[in-house]
C-alpha cells in the first residue's frame, strides 16, 4: 500500500514499484477526473452498465476519445500488464453499436505515435462483454505514457455505446532474458505467459489435458493468446511442440465448420507466420501432436507465439483445447540443409536450396529430381517433397559444409540390395566427400554386408560399418557424428545408437571441395533421400533424436495427378471412411481426398498428398443420386468448384451444400480436369440426404373439440397424409404406444392401419385412405408417433447414423429416424356409429288397493322400468367407444322416443274382440351414467329410467269384465342423440311386470232402508266389483277385502219438506266425523259408527232415530272416487262419452211403511 501511494503521489517521476504493484487504476465511481474527453457529451460515466459497482465509462454517438489525463511514467518498469473491461452496448441498457463502430485501445509510444493494442469490433453480440489481459510491449515502457479509448464513428445521437470499467496497469516481473534450455507451458499455475485478447474466450478448464490437470482453452468466438516475448538470437536451432484438441460435445463443445484454430510464430520481418491451422468441423476430440522446427526467421529477440480462434457461435461454443506449449532448443543449428522442396530440378546452379540461411545451395546433376508421393513423415507440416536418385550420375552438388566436429542427417529409403564390394567406394554412395588418394576427406556410404544392407562411414579410408541393416523400400533416418578432438564416431539408425568407434584422422577433413548428395558421376544410390543436414557439431543422442522428429510446412511443392478422388468425413480413413446422414434443407459438408496408387495396382491405396504441390488445382465436385447406374453414370443434383493449394496436402474440407430435398442414396463424384487427361473419382460410400420431420394432416378431420363439425364415425374409413418434403418417397409408419386421446378421454382408441403407403417423390406425400378410429372424440401422435426408419437404411446398416431421431449431431452423427418433432394437430371429431338399446329392467306395478287396482284408479311402479343405451363404433365386430362419456356423451332424456299406450296387451272386453282399455300417463324420464353391480362406472353407456308414470285401465262397458292381472307392455320406437347418431336393434319392448296386483271393475252401491223412528235405521253402502260375466252382462259382487276406499262424503236431503222429518232430526253415526256435515256430535255405540274403507260388510252407515212423530224420508248420496262411480241414471253427466259418472244414492224412510197409507210410491234403492 506504501508503495501505491508513493507512486500515486509522484506521477512524473519514474515509478519504482514491485512486480504485482498497481501502476494506474480506475473504476469510474469518483468521477472523470483521470481522463481528457475529446467531447464530453459523446464520452462520460454512467450507470447503464458496470463491472463494479454502479458506475462504467461510455463513448457514444459518434467519433470520440478517453486519453488518460496525466502523463504515466514507466520508464523504470521491467513490464506491465494493462487489463480492462469492455462491454458493448445493447438496446436493452444503452444501444446497440453496429459494423465499423469499432472501440480501439491504444497507447503513446516514446516517438508520440497512437499504437493499436486491441480493436473491437461494433458489429458483434450485443451487450457481449469482454475482459483484456494485455502485457504492454517494451515501446509502451517509456516516461510518456499515455492510454486511450476510442470510438471510431457512430450513427448520431442516442446510439452506439460502448462501456468501459476496471482499468488497470500492474507492474509485471521481467520476461526472461535468454533462452538456456526452453520455454514451456502446461497451464497449471495460469495464464501468465500470455496476453489475452479476452480473459472470457481464453482461459484454462480440466476439461481435457494432456499432462497434469489443466489446459488452455480459446472458446466461443474471435479470440487470441499470445506468447511473451522470447529471445531467440543466439539460438541456432529450435522446436516448437504443443499438444492441440478439438472440442468435443463430450467433454466440451464442438467447433464446426469456419471456426478455426490458427498456430502462429512472429518472424523476425514482424510478420505472423503459420505453424498449423486445424479446422473447425473435423472430427470431435482430435487430437494433433505439433512439433515443428522453427526456420531461421524465428531465431530473433523478439520471437513470440500466439494462438488464434476467428469464428465462434457465442458463450459456451467452440472449444479449441491447447496443452504443453514448448519451444525446446536443439542443441545446434545446421550449417547447411536441404529440404528437397522444390517442385523440380533442371540443372539450374543454386537451384536445391539451404534452407538453413548459410546459402550453400546446390545444384542438381543427370536428371536428379523430387517427388512427394511418400514422404517420411506424411502431413503438412511434415518432410513433404524428397529427392529421386536413381541411377548413376544422379546427384546433388554442394559446397562442402563441414570439416572439424560435425554431425550427418539425412532420411534414406533404399530400393533393392546394395552392393557388397571389397573397396569401399565401389558401394553405394549417399554422401560423398570424398578427395583424390589417401586424404583427409570423409563419404556416407551404403554397402550389403552379412546379409543386411548396412550404413558404412569412411574417414581416410577407415571404415565403420552399422550393425543393423537397413530395411527395404522402408524411410529409414540416418545420422553419423564426427568429434574430432577425441576421433569418436558415432552411428545413429532412426534416433538409436548403433555404433560407436575412434578415427585416427583427426585433421580437418577439407581436402574436398565439395560434397555430393545421392551418387556419384559413377555410382547410384538407388533410392530416395531428404532431410539431408549438416551440423558444425557433435550431436548428443537427445539431438539426433530431436533432429529426426523435425517437420516443416510443405511450402514449396511439386504436384501430381492423382489417381482418383474419394469423399468422406472429417477425419475419417481417406480410402475406407464413411459418408454420414444429413439433413435436407441444412447445410453439410465433407472433406475431399484426392488419392494415389502407390503399387500400380490400379487400386487407391494411399492419400495423395502431393496434390496440387506445384499449383492450386480446382476440381469439379458434384452431389450425385446414388439410387442407380455407376460412377459414370450417376446423375447429379448440385455442382460446386473446389480449390486444393499445396497446404492441403492432397486432402480438404469441400464446398458446403444445402440441398432442399431428400435423397435415399447421394454420394460425390470428384473431376479434376486440369491434367493431362481427365481425373474422376466417386466416394466409397453413400449416404442419405433426409428430412428433418414428417408431418401429419387429417383429410377433413380437423377438430378437436368434443362438438361441431367436422366429424365421422367411430370405425369408419377416413384419410391422412404424411408430408416428409420433395423428395421423399419413403412408407411412414404409426407408432401405436404415442396415440393420444383427448384430454380427458377414458381410453385410447385404436388407429389402423399402422403403415402408410409409399409417398410420391415428387410431392414427398404419402397419403393413406383406408385408416379408421375406433373411439370416440380426438386422437393426436405424441413426437415420433408418425415415423420413417427404413429412408436410411443405407447409412443405418453401416452405423453412419445414430439409432434415435436426432437432428443434431451427436458424436459427429445425426439419428437414423425421423418423424413428428412435436405434438400433431387433432384429428377428429370421432362419434359413435350406433347404439344398442337393452331393456335392464322392465319394472313392476304396485296394487293401487292393496292386491289389485280398480279400473279408473291410477296405478304406479312398484319398480321403474330401465333402459340402457350403449356406444359402439362401426367395426367388425362391433366394439364399446368408452369415451362415449362427459363431453362427448350427447344422449338427453330427450333422445328416447316412445308411443302411447291404449290398452291392455292382452285382456279383451266383454264383446270378446277389443282389448280393455288403458291410458298411460308418463312422467319424466332421468338419464345416468351406467353403472355395473358394483357401482362402477360404465363408461360409453347411459341408463334411461321411466318416471313416476301413471296407468289407468278404462272403465267403458266394455271393459266390465271379471278381475285380469295386468299386461302393460311398453315400446323404445327411436333413440337419437345430438349428434344424429341412432340406435340399430329397435323397437325394444318393456314388459312391465304385474307386481302381483290384479285389475277390477268396482262400483260403490247404496240401498234403500225403511224403519221406525223410534230405532237407528241402518242403510246399506258397499264397494262391488264385476266377478263374472253372464253373457254378456257382468255380474257384482261386494268386495270383502276393499282396502283402499275412502269416500267423499254423505250427503242427506229432505226432498218433501211438508212430511213430519226434518233433517236436523236425525244424523249419521259417524264420532271421527268422516262423512261430513251430517255426521252426529255423539251417540251411538261402538258398533254404530261409519267406517272406511269399508269392512267385510261395507261402510256399517247407522241414521240416528228421529224419535216419537218425526215420520218421513230423505234422499241420501255418497261422494265415490271416479273409479267407483256407476251409470246409475243412463246419462252420461258431463257429455264426455263417460257414462260410468254417477255417485250412488238411495231413501232413508222413519214410520211411513208397514201400510201407512201415506206412501204413495215405493221403490229399491240403486
Amino acid at each position: 500500500m506504501l508503495a501505491l501511494l508513493l507512486l500515486l503521489a509522484a506521477p512524473w517521476g519514474a515509478l519504482r514499484a514491485a512486480p504485482g504493484d498497481v501502476l494506474f487504476t480506475d473504476n469510474f465511481e469518483t468521477g472523470m477526473a483521470k481522463w481528457t474527453l475529446s467531447d464530453a457529451t459523446r464520452a462520460g460515466r454512467g450507470t447503464q452498465t458496470a463491472s463494479s459497482p454502479s458506475y462504467s465509462m461510455y463513448l457514444r454517438y459518434n467519433t470520440v476519445t478517453a486519453t488518460t489525463a496525466s502523463l504515466l511514467n514507466l520508464s523504470g518498469v521491467a513490464a506491465a500488464r494493462l487489463d480492462y473491461w469492455v462491454r458493448r452496448g445493447a438496446d436493452s441498457f444503452s444501444e446497440n453499436p453496429e459494423a465499423g463502430e469499432d472501440l480501439r485501445v491504444e497507447y503513446l509510444d516514446a516517438g508520440g505515435t497512437w499504437q493499436t493494442l486491441n480493436q473491437y469490433a461494433g458489429s458483434g453480440t450485443a451487450g457481449e462483454i469482454i475482459t483484456a489481459q494485455i502485457a504492454l510491449p517494451a515501446a509502451a515502457l517509456h516516461a510518456g505514457f499515455r492510454l486511450r479509448f476510442g470510438l471510431l464513428t457512430g450513427s448520431g445521437t442516442n446510439y452506439d455505446y460502448w462501456h468501459v470499467d476496471d482499468v488497470v496497469i500492474t507492474e509485471q516481473a521481467a520476461p526472461s532474458a535468454g533462452f538456456s534450455k526452453q520455454f514451456c507451458d502446461g497451464f497449471e499455475g495460469g495464464l501468465g505467459n500470455w496476453t489475452l485478447s479476452d480473459t472470457g474466450r481464453v482461459t484454462t478448464t480440466s476439461q481435457t489435458y494432456q499432462s497434469a490437470t489443466r489446459a488452455m482453452v480459446l472458446r466461443w468466438g474471435v479470440a487470441s493468446a499470445t506468447s511473451r516475448v522470447l529471445s531467440l538470437d543466439h539460438i541456432t536451432q529450435a522446436a516448437v511442440t504443443a499438444w492441440l484438441r478439438r472440442g468435443s460435445d463430450s467433454f466440451s463443445e464442438y467447433p464446426e465448420n469456419g471456426d478455426n484454430l490458427y498456430f502462429e510464430y512472429l518472424d523476425n520481418t514482424g510478420t505472423w507466420q503459420s505453424i498449423t491451422t486445424m479446422t473447425g468441423g473435423g472430427t470431435a476430440g482430435q487430437i494433433v501432436p505439433v512439433n515443428f522446427s522453427l526456420p531461421a526467421n524465428a531465431m530473433h529477440a523478439g520471437f513470440r507465439l500466439r494462438l488464434r480462434t476467428t469464428g465462434g457461435s457465442g458463450s459456451d461454443f467452440d472449444y479449441w483445447h491447447v496443452d504443453d506449449v514448448c519451444v525446446t532448443k536443439n542443441a545446434y543449428r545446421p550449417v547447411a540443409e536441404y529440404w528437397m522442396e522444390q517442385s523440380a530440378w533442371n540443372g539450374t546452379s543454386g537451384e536445391v536450396t539451404d534452407t538453413s540461411g548459410s546459402g550453400l545451395h546446390g545444384t542438381a546433376f543427370g536428371g536428379a529430381s523430387t517427388e512427394s508421393a511418400s514422404p517420411a513423415i506424411a502431413g503438412s507440416p511434415g518432410t513433404c517433397r524428397y529427392g529421386v536418385f536413381n541411377r548413376a550420375g544422379k546427384y546433388v552438388q554442394i559446397n562442402r559444409p563441414v570439416a572439424d566436429d560435425f554431425t550427418l542427417s539425412l532420411w534414406v529409403r533404399r530400393q533393392g540390395n546394395w552392393p557388397q564390394n571389397a573397396n569401399w567406394w565401389d558401394n553405394t554412395p549417399l554422401l560423398w566427400s570424398d578427395a583424390s588418394g589417401l586424404a583427409d576427406d570423409f563419404a556416407l556410404m551404403g554397402k550389403r554386408s552379412g546379409g543386411g544392407n548396412r550404413i558404412l562411414f569412411v574417414i581416410r579410408d577407415q571404415e565403420f560399418l552399422s550393425s543393423a541393416s537397413i530395411a527395404n523400400n522402408t524411410w529409414t533416418h540416418v545420422a553419423v557424428t564426427r568429434f574430432r578432438t577425441s576421433g569418436e564416431v558415432r552411428i545413429y539408425i532412426n534416433g538409436v545408437l548403433d555404433l560407436t568407434g575412434t578415427a585416427t584422422d583427426l585433421n580437418l577433413l577439407d581436402d574436398a571441395t565439395h560434397t555430393l548428395i545421392g551418387g556419384t558421376a559413377t555410382n547410384d544410390y538407388p533410392g530416395w533421400m531428404d532431410e539431408v543436414r549438416f551440423y558444425n557439431h557433435s550431436l548428443s543422442t537427445a539431438d539426433v533424436q530431436a533432429v529426426m522428429a523435425l517437420t516443416h510446412p510443405c511450402s514449396i511443392s511439386g504436384g501430381v495427378d492423382p489417381f482418383g478422388f474419394n469423399c468422406i468425413e472429417a477425419g475419417e480413413d481417406p480410402l475406407s471412411g464413411h459418408l454420414f446422414t444429413r439433413l435436407a434443407g441444412q447445410g453439410f459438408q465433407f472433406e475431399v481426398a484426392a488419392l494415389r496408387d502407390a503399387d500400380g495396382n490400379g487400386v487407391a491405396d494411399a492419400l495423395e498428398t502431393s496434390y496440387a504441390y506445384d499449383a492450386d488445382r480446382a476440381v469439379t465436385v458434384e452431389l450425385v443420386d446414388t439410387s442407380s447406374g455407376n460412377c459414370g453414370t450417376y446423375s447429379p443434383i448440385a455442382s460446386q468448384t473446389l480449390t486444393f493449394t499445396a497446404a492441403d496436402s492432397g486432402r480438404k474440407a469441400g464446398p458446403v451444400w444445402t440441398v432442399n430435398r431428400a435423397y435415399r442414396s447421394l454420394g460425390c463424384r470428384v473431376t479434376d480436369s486440369g491434367g493431362a487427361t481427365p481425373v474422376t473419382g466417386c466416394s466409397t460410400d453413400s449416404f442419405s440426404l433426409r428430412p428433418t420431420a414428417l408431418t401429419l394432416t387429417p383429410d377433413t378431420l380437423t377438430n378437436g373439440t368434443s362438438s361441431g363439425d367436422p366429424k365421422a364415425k367411430a370405425g369408419a374409413v377416413f384419410s391422412l397424409h404424411a408430408d416428409g418434403g420433395l423428395g421423399y418417397d419413403g412408407t411412414p409408419e404409426i407408432d401405436a404406444a404415442r396415440l393420444e386421446a383427448h384430454a380427458g378421454a377414458i381410453a385410447t382408441g385404436a388407429l389402423s392401419p399402422l403403415l402408410f403407403p409409399a409417398a410420391d417423390a415428387l410431392s414427398g406425400r404419402a397419403t393413406g385412405s383406408a385408416f379408421n378410429y375406433s373411439e370416440v372424440g380426438s386422437f393426436r401422435l405424441q413426437a415420433q408417433g408418425l415415423f420413417d426408419d427404413g429412408f436410411t437404411a443405407i447409412d443405418s446398416a453401416a452405423g453412419d447414423c445414430t439409432a434415435d431421431f436426432s437432428n443434431s449431431v451427436v458424436g459427429g452423427k445425426f439419428g437414423c429416424n425421423f418423424g413428428n418433432n412435436g405434438n400433431t394437430a387433432w384429428v377428429g371429431r370421432f362419434t359413435p356409429d350406433h347404439f344398442l338399446v337393452a331393456v335392464t329392467q322392465n319394472g313392476s306395478l304396485a296394487g293401487s288397493c292393496g292386491g289389485f287396482s280398480y279400473q279408473g284408479q291410477g296405478i304406479a311402479y312398484g319398480s321403474r322400468p330401465v333402459a340402457r343405451a350403449t356406444a359402439y363404433n362401426g367395426l367388425t365386430p362391433a366394439a364399446l367407444t368408452r369415451n362415449y362419456a362427459g363431453g362427448y356423451g350427447k344422449l338427453t332424456v330427450g333422445s328416447l322416443s316412445m308411443p302411447a299406450v291404449t290398452s291392455d296387451a292382452t285382456k279383451l272386453g266383454l264383446d270378446g274382440l277389443t282389448r280393455i282399455g288403458l291410458e298411460w300417463t308418463p312422467d319424466a324420464v332421468s338419464l345416468a351414467q351406467a353403472v355395473d353391480g358394483l357401482g362402477a362406472p360404465v363408461y360409453g353407456a347411459y341408463d334411461f329410467t321411466l318416471g313416476n308414470d301413471s296407468f289407468l285401465y278404462g272403465r267403458a262397458a266394455n271393459d266390465r269384465v271379471e278381475p285380469f292381472t295386468p299386461a302393460i307392455q311398453l315400446q323404445i320406437n327411436a333413440l337419437t342423440d345430438d349428434d344424429g347418431v341412432t340406435a340399430s336393434n329397435l323397437p325394444q319392448a318393456i314388459a312391465v311386470g304385474d307386481g302381483g296386483t290384479r285389475i277390477c271393475f268396482g262400483r260403490l252401491v247404496f240401498a234403500n232402508a225403511h224403519g221406525s223412528e223410534l230405532q237407528t235405521l241402518a242403510v246399506p253402502l258397499r264397494v262391488e266389483h264385476v266377478v263374472s260375466v253372464s253373457g254378456t252382462e257382468p255380474v257384482f259382487a261386494m268386495s270383502s277385502d276393499d282396502t283402499c276406499t275412502s269416500l267423499g262424503g254423505i250427503a242427506l236431503a229432505d226432498p218433501d219438506t211438508g212430511d213430519a222429518l226434518d233433517l236436523g232430526e236425525t244424523c249419521i253415526f259417524d264420532d271421527a266425523g268422516l262423512t261430513g256435515a251430517f255426521a252426529c256430535p255423539a251417540g251411538g255405540g261402538a258398533g254404530l259408527q261409519y267406517i272406511q274403507p269399508p269392512g267385510v260388510n261395507g261402510f256399517n252407515l247407522n241414521l240416528q232415530a228421529p224419535g216419537e212423530g218425526n215420520l218421513g224420508y230423505l234422499n241420501l248420496s255418497a261422494g265415490a272416487p271416479v273409479w267407483l262411480k256407476y251409470n246409475w241414471n243412463g246419462t252420461d253427466e258431463g257429455a264426455d262419452g263417460d257414462r260410468y259418472d254417477d255417485d250412488p244414492t238411495a231413501v232413508a224412510s222413519f214410520g211411513i211403511q208397514a201400510g201407512s197409507g201415506s206412501i204413495i210410491y215405493q221403490r229399491e234403492a240403486r
